[in-house]
């Protein structure tokens, strides 16, 4: 048997819980197509390695392609300067005082 059916057959469920996120239960992680739509949205690749030394590399929901974190990150960081930018300016607003015509 290799590493691949050893863990598709060994591993029923997966629950995953963070601090800040909701907690995702995810039933028959490595089984191929979608039973489960955040997995296939994600394209996750999972490698596994063994004490043994093996190693498994599964792509249940096929290959990921390039990561996009570069661009998430980039955005996220955009957002927050822009946010800091309209705060700062909606404060200085509120304490400048206006001029009168």
């Amino acid at each position: 048997m290799n590493f691949e059916n050893l863990a598709r057959s060994a591993i029923k469920k997966i629950d995953i819980r963070t601090t800040y996120g909701p907690p995702l239960s995810i039933e028959r992680p490595f089984e191929p197509g979608p039973p489960n739509p955040y997995l296939q949205a994600l394209k996750p690749e999972i490698e596994i390695t063994f004490v043994s030394g093996g190693k498994t590399k599964m792509q249940p929901y096929g290959a990921p392609g390039p990561s996009q974190w570069p661009k998430i990150e980039a955005s996220a960081k955009l957002a927050a300067v822009l946010a800091g930018v309209a705060l700062s300016t909606w404060v200085l607003a509120k304490v400048l005082p206006k001029k009168k015509r």
